[in-house]
């Protein structure tokens, strides 16, 4: 069912039945009200005084106020957590990267070549996969839809994780993993 409304006209937009929520707390509304004028009605004829300090309230304010900082100092800090998980991530593939250069550098031949650029692309692509694990609830993207993969790739994330993005990362990490120990092979 679609609910539909023009954005030009405020009361109509407010005054609504189907799928507005007034229907649901007009009576809650009108209950407060009628709550309210008993209090004064009680209250101005010195039958009953129900009213109550605002020091509730300020006590109330102070406590969210506190709430709401140890919220955000609890989502800064988690961000600062996760942040430096990621450049430590980011860090590791990178020296990966240059101890694998530096440890073939004079191996010149061109499976040796191939064995770098793959081990590079595959660190790569497996960063760039992280990557999309993070960013997955902003973007809606699964991480086997990513362009950086080959369609092996592609096809062993969709069959040993599916739509379970985290883990798909640990699927290219054994698909790096293979590609280095094949050095032997490669570089001899």
């Amino acid at each position: 069912m679609t609910v539909s409304y023009d954005t030009e006209n405020h009361i109509s937009v407010l005054t609504q039945l189907y799928g507005s929520v007034w229907s649901k707390v007009l009576p809650y509304c009108i209950l407060n009200e009628v709550l309210v004028l008993a209090v004064h009605f009680l209250r101005v004829n010195d039958i009953a005084d129900l009213t109550f300090s605002d020091k509730g309230h300020s006590f109330m304010g102070i406590m969210v106020s506190f709430l709401l900082v140890a919220r955000s100092n609890i989502a800064i800090s988690s961000y600062s957590a996760c942040r430096a998980l990621l450049g430590d991530a980011m860090r590791a593939c990178r020296e990966l990267i240059q101890h694998m250069i530096a440890f073939t550098r004079y191996d010149a031949k061109d499976s040796a070549k191939e064995w770098r650029e793959d081990i590079a692309r595959r660190t790569v692509a497996m960063l760039r996969t992280v990557v999309a694990v993070l960013e997955y609830d902003t973007k809606g993207q699964h991480t086997w839809q990513i362009p950086e993969l080959t369609h092996d790739e592609k096809q062993a994330i969709l069959l040993s994780v599916g739509d379970s993005n985290e883990r798909a990362p640990m699927v290219l990490v054994i698909f790096l993993r293979t590609s280095i120990v094949t050095n032997v092979e490669r570089l001899s």
